[in-house]
């Protein structure tokens, strides 16, 4: 089976720097569509981070819980936007700081 972000759909709308992605995906034998858009105002760097790595942080975080429930699904959101957080700052101090101020972020994940 591929990796969620290898079997996502993204583009790059109006704007360089976004990112828009969706994906059908399987968390314990329940078909989730997750939808994402990251908003980099000003600079793609973390927007595009969000679109290479939510999808699989997400489902590799809902199904540690071993079941696709709405509450499972809510903790794993949660865990999700941490871990980008987290990886977002690394990749700032890495990089030096990154171009454009704040990024908006947006994930959705429900049962299909």
């Amino acid at each position: 089976m591929r990796a969620p972000s290898d079997a996502a759909t993204c583009s790059n709308p109006l704007k360089g720097e976004d990112r828009a992605c969706s994906a059908m995906v399987d968390i314990c034998g329940e078909t989730v569509q997750l939808l994402l858009v990251a908003d980099g105002h000003g600079g793609e760097e973390v927007a595009e981070l969000c679109a290479q790595h939510a999808f699989d942080y997400l489902v590799k975080e809902a199904t540690a819980t071993g079941d696709g429930s709405a509450a499972s699904l809510e903790k794993a959101l949660i865990g999700t936007f941490e871990r980008l957080h987290t990886s977002a700052r690394a990749l700032s101090q890495q990089a030096g700081p990154l171009r454009g101020g704040k990024r908006g972020l947006s994930l959705l994940a429900w049962p299909s």
